[in-house]
């Protein structure tokens, strides 16, 4: 029986034993070897974000309603720390934190409020 089926290790369901069926059924990693549970069983857990995105949304909502002064308190205290660092450290208006001068954008001696990685990921 073993040799015409394949279980997998979390379902147990049976698969057909042959190089078609095991490549769309099971799929192997980078070094060649074949994964010991089936497609279906890896990729569960791959949709929690989208099947909990509206729990997962109230969830932060409230944790932004009571947590708000303390996180606004903490966003002033960056601010203040980066105007007393005399220029060498910026804050970041994007990601809240304090970033060194180097890692800003100064076109034309202009500096915008974000640091170079939250303008790339922006405008790519």
């Amino acid at each position: 029986m073993t040799d015409q089926h394949i279980i997998c290790s979390r379902c147990k369901c049976k698969y057909i034993n042959d190089d078609k069926h095991i490549e769309n059924d099971f799929g192997f990693n980078r070094l060649g070897e074949r994964y010991k549970s089936c497609v279906k069983c890896r990729n569960k857990g791959n949709n929690y974000r989208e099947n909990n995105k509206d729990k997962v949304k109230d969830y932060h909502h409230q944790y932004w309603i009571d947590n708000k002064e303390t996180i606004m308190k903490n966003r002033e205290a960056l601010k203040q720390e980066a105007e007393a660092s005399n220029g060498k450290i910026l804050y970041c208006n994007r990601c809240y934190k304090n970033i060194p001068f180097d890692d800003f954008v100064c076109p034309n001696g202009k500096t915008y409020g974000a640091c170079y990685s939250c303008l790339e990921s922006r405008y790519g």
